[in-house]
């Protein structure tokens, strides 16, 4: 991806479309983004449920925890 494009997409279609280099950059931007929005929603309402980030969580509970089975 050549840094000097200006170019405005989202960070699903980055994710989905990017070159396998900069596949890390695009998920730590999406991880920061997912926690930004958790956060805002955590201020605006006072309930901390955030049902993508509890299923990222219980997800590697499961990995943790060897439970997890690959379909």
């Amino acid at each position: 991806m050549d840094p000097d494009l200006n170019l405005n997409t989202t960070l699903g279609w980055a994710r989905a479309n990017c070159e396998p280099d900069d596949k890390k950059i695009i998920e730590e931007i999406l991880e920061d983004k997912l926690l930004l929005l958790y956060e805002k929603m955590v201020n605006a309402t006072g309930d901390t449920y955030y049902p993508p980030l509890q299923q990222k969580l219980e997800k590697a509970f499961e990995i943790a925890e060897g439970n997890y089975e690959i379909n």
